[in-house]
């Protein structure tokens, strides 16, 4: 059996890539990742970040931005979701 990539998956690859300011890759598995239908979240997003104020790419920090955006806003409900169900 092959093993069936996800976000977990790939959040490991990705930072390998960046561990090994290895830019080309970290964007190609980033895209390869969305083609394959795995929504990055609040930590690819933390992976990608980091990685690029490391480098200094304001650029692609500008670019990427807004979905940071959105994995953060989706990170705080799952969050706020979960606290409310321990609370039930």
């Amino acid at each position: 059996h092959l093993i069936e990539p996800d976000v977990i998956l790939y959040n490991a690859i990705l930072r390998k890539c960046a561990d090994a300011f290895d830019s080309e890759r970290l964007f190609h598995v980033l895209d390869q990742m969305q083609k394959e239908g795995h929504e990055p979240n609040y930590q690819t997003w933390q992976i990608v970040f980091e990685f690029l104020i490391s480098n200094e790419d304001v650029e692609k920090m500008i670019h990427y931005y807004p979905k940071m955006q959105k994995a953060i806003a989706d990170f705080k409900q799952e969050m706020i979701t979960k606290s409310v169900r321990s609370v039930e």
